[in-house]
């Protein structure tokens, strides 16, 4: 999944574009998807991951799943939306097609730990920032994560976010139109 950096970078953005009524539950519909024990549960991720490391990212969100069984009719729910959004996008359309055809899925995830840990200060300087309103949730998640990481990561890694494609697709899922996306999403058969 996109950092928590990420996806709160990705929705100040939007906030300069769109309106949110309550900025506070937005942020909160942002953040919980990643919070739960059970994310595949929480992002909507297919059963059937396919064998390559291209296909299991693509199955690791399901927006049309998520439409159907949610109204999005708050800014909690828009929030939520909108984060799965960054992750699908994430993970299908950010990174390097030959990086992805041609690294197994555990250095795919040590490289993007990794990489998470350059651009977190970055992120945060950059987009002002500010957990304090789910500081106890995310330094309970971080401070797991983390040691996880090092229990696991013993190799050369790859930073895979840069920053200026980073700042792009920031900017790029900023501008979406949720609820345009919403109805072009409910009327096809993809996503």
């Amino acid at each position: 999944m996109a950092s928590f950096a990420i996806h709160l970078a990705v929705g100040k953005v939007y906030s300069k574009y769109h309106t949110i009524l309550d900025e506070r539950e937005f942020v909160r519909g942002i953040i919980v998807p990643d919070l739960v024990d059970n994310k595949d549960q929480s992002h909507y991720t297919l059963k059937n991951r396919g064998n390559s490391l291209e296909s299991h990212l693509k199955s690791k969100v399901n927006l049309r799943k998520f439409l159907e069984e949610n109204k999005v009719d708050s800014d909690y729910e828009q929030g939520v939306f909108f984060h799965l959004l960054t992750d699908y996008e994430f993970f299908t359309n950010f990174f390097d097609k030959n990086y992805i055809r041609n690294v197994s899925y555990d250095d795919f995830c040590k490289d993007l730990y990794y990489s998470y840990d350059q651009t977190n200060e970055y992120l945060e300087k950059k987009y002002y920032l500010n957990y304090y309103d789910f500081e106890v949730f995310l330094k309970q998640n971080i401070k797991k994560d983390n040691q996880e990481k090092e229990m696991k990561f013993q190799k050369t890694f790859v930073n895979v976010l840069p920053s200026e494609k980073l700042d792009l697709f920031i900017e790029r899922i900023g501008k979406v139109n949720l609820t345009q996306l919403k109805d072009d999403i409910l009327k096809k058969n993809n996503l």
